[in-house]
Order: C-alpha cells, then sequence, then structure tokens
C-alpha cells in the first residue's frame, strides 16, 4: 500500500513540480529579457539627448540643452559655444512675440517672426538628423565630435543585460528595432511665459510652470497665427509607458519625435515533463524619453548703457531713450559690420541686419534691435512684468564715468547694477556683428548746448559659427583697459583704433568661455560726448 501511494505521488505530483520549474525559469527570464529592452530603450534616449546638429541661424541645436564645453563646438576665438535645445529656442521665441506685443514696436515683431521661421528651419534640421540617426546603420555626432549609433548603442545594452539568461534563450535575427515618435500625456521641462496673465497658454496646453508636449501651443502676433510644438523632455532619462506610443501625430502642425520605442523578439525553448520541447517567441517593448539640462543660463550677457563722462540729465532711465525723439528720429550714419575679423584692426563694412529696411534707418531702429537681441539672450525664463519694470529703473546721475548694466537672473528677474568706466575705454565691433552711430544724436541745451555721439554694438545679433563670426554671437568680456587720449586729439565721431581693447583668444585646445560664468556684455550703447564742441548760435 505504501509503495502504491509513493508510485501515484511520482506520477502526480513530480511532474508538477517539474511544470513550476519551468515556469519559474520562464518567467525569470521574461522578467530579464523585460529588464534588457527597458536597457535598451534609455540607452538610445540617452543618445537622443546627445545627438547635435549645427544650424546656420541658431547655433548648435539638441533635443538637450548643454553648457559651453563640447569640443566639436569651439568658435574662431578657441571658445566652446553653447547648445541650446529646440524647446528652447522655440519657447524664446514665442515669448519674443510676447514681449513685442507687450512693448507695441513693430521692429520687436518683425525680430520674433525672423526667429520663427528661423527656429522652424532649425526644427526641421534636427528632426531630419534624428531620424537618419535612429535608422538602421545610422549615426550622427555629439557635442565632442564622438559618433553615437543609437541602434547600435541600443543592442549592445540589450544583449548584456541578457548575458546571464539561460542558454535555451536567444535573441531573433533582425527583430531588434528602434522608432521614434510621440506620446500624449507627456510634459516638458521649458518653462512658459511669467507672468501667467501673458502666457497664452490653457490647462490643455502646459501645467503650472511648464508646455506639455505634443500639444500645439499656438499665439496669434502680426503676422498671424503660429504653431509651438514641444518635443517630450524630462530631466532625467525615464521610461515611458509603451502602450501609448504613436509614431505620429496627424492632426499636430508638425512633430518634434522624440520618445524612443525599443522593441526585440525572444525564443525561449523549454523541455516539458516529457522531454518534448516547445518554442516560445516573445516580443518586448519599451518606450522612453530623453532628457536636458534646460535653460539654466548662469550669464545670459548684460545691456550695458554707457556714460563715460557721466549722467545726462535728459537720459535717466532705459524708457527715457525711448522717448527722447532726438535719439530714436535721428537719422544712423552707417551701420556696419566686421567681416574679416574684429574692428579694429579689421575694416569695416556697410551692412544692414535684418529687419531693418536701410543703412541710414532712424537711430531709434537700431537701439530696438539691439534691445530685442539682449532681451532674446535672456533665455526663457526672463519675466515680463520685470523687464517691464526695468525700463523706469532710474540711472546714477553721477558726474563721473559709469555704465548701467541690465541683465536676467536664474529666475529670471531682470537685475540692474552699475559700474564705473574710464572715459576712454571703448569696445571693439565683433565680427559679423552690427554696429551703429549716430552722430549728434543726442543735445544737451544751456548756457553752452553740449552734444553726444550715439553708438550701438549688437554682440548677440546672430548666433552661431557659421554666420555668427570668431566669437559666435555669444556675450563679450567687459574691459578694464583705460588708454590714454592720442596725440591730446579731441573725440570726434570716429573710434581711434590705438584706444579699443581687443577680445581675449582661448587656448589652442579650447576653453568655455568666460563670459559664460562671469558677465559680459550682450549689447552696448554708448553715449559719447563731442570734443571739441560743435560751434552753436
Amino acid at each position: 500500500m505504501l509503495l502504491t501511494t509513493i508510485a501515484f505521488v511520482a506520477l502526480v505530483v513530480m511532474p508538477f513540480c517539474y511544470f513550476s520549474f519551468e515556469f519559474v525559469r520562464m518567467l525569470g527570464a521574461h522578467q530579464q529579457q523585460r529588464t534588457a529592452i527597458d536597457a535598451a530603450a534609455m540607452a538610445a534616449a540617452r543618445d537622443a539627448s546627445r545627438i547635435v546638429v549645427e544650424d546656420p541661424n541658431c547655433g548648435f541645436v539638441s533635443l538637450s540643452d548643454d553648457a559651453p564645453d563640447g569640443k566639436a563646438t569651439k568658435a574662431g576665438d578657441n571658445f566652446f559655444t553653447p547648445v541650446r535645445s529646440i524647446n528652447t529656442i522655440l519657447a524664446t521665441t514665442r515669448l519674443d512675440m510676447i514681449i513685442a506685443d507687450q512693448l507695441n514696436s513693430t521692429i520687436m515683431r518683425q525680430c520674433a517672426e525672423i526667429d520663427y521661421q528661423n527656429a522652424i528651419g532649425a526644427k526641421n534640421r534636427l528632426v531630419t538628423t534624428l531620424q537618419k540617426a535612429f535608422s538602421p546603420q545610422g549615426c550622427a555626432f555629439d557635442k565632442d565630435g564622438n559618433v553615437l549609433s543609437p541602434l547600435s548603442d541600443a543592442q549592445t545594452a540589450y544583449e548584456t543585460n541578457l548575458i546571464r539568461m539561460n542558454g535555451n534563450s536567444q535573441p531573433v535575427p533582425n527583430s531588434f528595432k528602434l522608432t521614434l515618435g510621440c506620446e500624449t500625456g507627456l510634459y516638458t521641462i521649458t518653462q512658459y511665459p511669467q507672468p501667467l496673465s501673458i502666457a497664452a497658454v490653457t490647462n490643455q496646453t502646459g501645467n503650472e510652470n511648464y508646455y506639455k508636449a505634443f500639444v500645439n501651443v499656438p499665439y496669434t502676433s502680426s503676422f498671424g497665427e503660429r504653431d509651438f510644438v514641444f518635443a517630450a523632455i524630462a530631466s532625467n532619462v525615464t521610461a515611458v509607458d509603451f502602450r501609448l506610443f504613436q509614431p505620429t501625430m496627424p492632426a499636430l502642425p508638425y512633430l518634434i519625435p522624440s520618445v524612443v520605442k525599443c522593441e526585440a523578439d525572444q525564443t525561449f525553448t523549454t523541455t516539458d515533463q516529457y522531454g518534448k520541447k516547445q518554442v516560445q517567441v516573445v516580443h518586448a517593448i519599451a518606450c522612453a524619453e530623453p532628457s536636458s539640462l534646460g535653460d539654466h543660463l548662469p550669464e545670459p550677457g548684460a545691456m550695458a548703457i554707457d556714460f563715460p563722462t557721466g549722467g545726462l540729465s535728459g537720459i535717466t532711465c532705459l524708457q527715457d531713450m525711448f522717448s527722447s525723439s532726438q535719439i530714436m528720429k535721428c537719422p544712423t550714419d552707417l551701420l556696419f559690420t566686421a567681416l574679416l575679423g574684429d574692428s579694429p584692426p579689421q575694416p569695416l563694412s556697410g551692412t544692414v541686419p535684418a529687419p531693418l529696411t536701410d543703412e541710414h534707418v532712424a537711430f531709434g531702429g537700431g537701439i530696438t534691435l539691439c534691445v530685442y537681441d539682449w532681451i532674446r539672450n535672456q533665455g526663457t525664463a526672463l519675466n515680463v512684468a520685470s523687464l517691464v519694470s526695468a525700463f523706469k529703473i532710474p540711472f546714477d546721475p553721477g558726474s563721473t564715468g559709469h555704465e548701467e548694466l541690465f541683465q536676467a537672473d536664474l529666475q529670471g528677474n531682470v537685475q540692474h547694477t552699475e559700474k564705473s568706466m574710464a572715459a576712454d575705454v571703448t569696445m571693439p565691433i565683433s565680427q559679423m556683428q552690427p554696429y551703429g552711430r549716430s552722430g549728434v544724436a543726442f543735445m544737451l541745451s544751456g548756457g553752452n548746448a553740449t552734444f553726444f555721439d550715439v553708438y550701438i554694438k549688437d554682440y548677440v545679433y546672430q548666433p552661431g559659427r557659421i554666420l555668427g563670426g570668431n566669437h559666435a554671437g555669444q556675450p563679450l568680456e567687459i574691459s578694464t583697459y583705460a588708454p590714454g587720449m592720442p596725440d591730446g586729439k579731441g573725440r570726434q565721431i570716429d573710434e581711434y583704433p590705438t584706444l579699443t581693447y581687443q577680445f581675449p583668444t582661448g587656448p589652442p585646445n579650447g576653453a568655455v568661455r568666460p563670459t559664460y560664468q562671469n558677465e559680459g556684455i550682450a549689447v552696448d550703447i554708448l553715449f559719447r560726448v563731442r570734443t571739441p564742441p560743435i560751434p552753436w548760435p
């Protein structure tokens, strides 16, 4: 009886135990495949974050913002240039459209429209590069010039995580696949305009602080409705729900596909209690979104208003410049740029920077262009209420030489500082960037009238290495150089080469530009007294 019972247990329980063992083993193998496909998707998303393209109008563009430390981004002056995310470029343009309306400036509206068209061009260039990079045998480059092969990198991550898997499991040849696309319900780390009352966003297009991804957040400008669709980006590479993945969203005006879908087939071979082999093919899917550092600008570049001989009673704040009919309506003598290198020593050539249409345009147009470019350089965090308030911050009325500096902090609030300056300090004209002057553009009347020439130097008008010159349209260093007057000559409208310091260059192997962490000048507006005085009847 006992032997019969044991035989019964052997016939009934042992196959069950064998089945349970196989089930547990298969479950573990499937879980390991799940881990492997997740790792592969994350690896591909990391590559997507690192892919960089160089656009002629916007400079280096990526899905991720990055510091100016990439070896392949070295400008002509040997300093590295920053990488801006396409989300940051689009969001900055949208913000600047709003600011142009808040300030009611036609020139600023035109500038923002030019930036919008350039942003769309940069978006198209980036999307094309991403799609090619994620195709079989595709590749792209990071900011250091390293080759990125997303499919190969993802497959390596997948296979590395399968090393410990039981030998009865094998990947299915040619089944590994990457696809770029989108998902609903995702967000960006791109802040929308502050204060919220002017942001033109809804609950469907953003949360409390950030734009929603893969939805249109249009803004209606004087040129019509302009579409803004942002890519899904997180602060870290993040796994997302593969069940929500879509290769495209036809209802959108355009799409920046940033979500990576990774797929692979794996065979699992088991042997049942009767010794018969069973082969199962399991299709694994995972999705991930890339990451970005975000639009963090330690020193976005200051706007400097220079008074080398002391404050002017008629120009007591920024608003006064725009209220002065003398300055705004006075014709520009000439608009210049330096084609061959910084000037001096290189010669100047006439230019008409868009959207200005005449080299003798009213000088207020040139000043407005400078202010717009400074605003653009402050990035997406710029608080519009703080900007508007800054136009009424009082200048120092003192009689000694000084400059008024305006720059946004990390929270987007415009900060105002003052620094002393020597009467003879002159900043050079940056290669490929605009410079304008207007002789006797401002007058202080009285017993003896005093006349002032006004100069504008815009260092950030044209970003990037391709069109932006030696300094790639980056903020440049404030000078502490104070030369003496040459040969006792009085100061006329022309600037003396011997009175102009030179911008520094970096080491041959490149370096982080000093103005990334230390205050530099984005635009400079100089009021300089004409000496000797012009005869006054």
